[in-house]
Formats: structure tokens, sequence, C-alpha cells
């Protein structure tokens, strides 16, 4: 599992983009701005790591025992309880508790997390948020799929600028490869849109 999840929701939620994904001012530029802003917010540690797990030598990280992994999802839930006032997984909760609860979602967030049970939850309360906004409350307690896109977002992705490549890096990572020349878009939703259900459809399988 990688951590394509957490990733998109901080560089979208940096710069204040996540206030507003329809706004039609935003250029291709000022998705290489928050992308470049959010790289810079990372301390020496984080980004030394970043880079390793990039060039595939990082410390793969595993947790394979079980009493273990339900300590960590206990103290995820318990942040949880005690942060979900007034955001869109208290809403969620209610209205799909079997979704947002379901322990493989929620270790998607821990393993990009690094394990951190407190960072994981608000990432994951980021994440629900981020998709919110780009697909509406109706589509948060579900995975998206390719319908849930429309023509534009479809033609985005058709324009080919993230490509998964047929092999894997030395970590035995799937290796998504982007073509910033080949970035096209009508509106910047529509980028977000497919990129969202590019990566969240890759870090579930």
């Amino acid at each position: 599992m990688s951590s394509f999840n957490a990733q998109f929701v901080e560089t979208s939620s940096c710069c204040g983009l996540q206030q507003d994904f329809a706004s039609d001012e935003f250029k291709q530029e000022d998705v290489d701005a928050i992308l470049a802003q959010g790289m810079q917010h990372l301390s020496f540690d984080e980004l030394q790591r970043e880079q390793e797990d990039l060039h595939g030598v990082g410390e793969l990280i595993e947790k394979g025992n079980n009493q273990e992994l339900a300590s960590l999802l206990q103290t995820f839930d318990d942040h949880l309880q005690r942060r979900k006032r007034n955001t869109v997984y208290e809403s969620a909760e209610l209205l799909n508790r079997a979704y947002v609860t379901n322990p493989d979602l929620r270790l998607q967030f821990l393993h990009a997390n690094r394990w951190d049970p407190k960072a994981a939850a608000e990432k994951f309360l980021k994440f629900l948020e981020v998709k919110k906004q780009l697909f509406g409350m109706d589509k948060v307690m579900k995975d998206i799929s390719l319908d849930d896109l429309d023509e534009d977002d479809k033609e985005n992705l058709l324009g080919g600028s993230l490509q998964l490549l047929p092999c894997t890096d030395r970590s035995g990572r799937r290796i998504l490869l982007e073509l910033p020349g080949l970035r096209s878009f009508k509106h910047l939703r529509n980028e977000l849109r497919a990129r969202f259900y590019m990566l969240a459809n890759l870090c579930s399988h």
C-alpha cells in the first residue's frame, strides 16, 4: 500500500485549494505551485524519507502483529471520535458507518503515515473533506469509480499525463509516471477529480 491518498490530501489542502475545488481561476502552474509549496513544508528528515521512498530504498514498513494492529486501529478511532464534531466524517458515519469504519480503508492511512494513528486519523478526515468537495456528499461513502467521472474528467485521464508503468521499483511498488507536457484539462477540478480516481483506485489494489 502506498501513500498516494495521504499525499493527494496534503498537496490539495495546502495553499487553501481545499476551500474551493470548483473555481475556474486556477491554471496549470497553480497545481505546480501547490506541489512545490507542499514540499517546502517538509522537515529535513521528512524530505529525506520521501526521497528514499521515491527511489525505492526506504525501509519497508510492515506491521504483522494482529494485536498491535488492533491497538493502532483503536487509537485511530479514538482520535476520530474526539475530532469528528462538525466534520464530513461525522455525517458519513451516520449515513454509512460500515464504509468509514472499514479496517482495510483505515489501514491504508496508517501505512501511509508510518503507523502514527493520530496523524493517520487527521489525514483521513482531510481525505473525506476533499472527497466531498470533489464529488459531493453522496459519493463520500463509496469508492470512486469511472462512472463517477464526467466526460471532461475522463478526457483528462485519456490525455496520458499520468501513466501506470508495467514494472515495479526495487521495493516491489507500482510506478506512476507523470508527463507534465501532456497535461490538459478544461477546469482544474477535472484534473483533480481524475487524479483522485486514479490514485485512490491504485491504493486500494
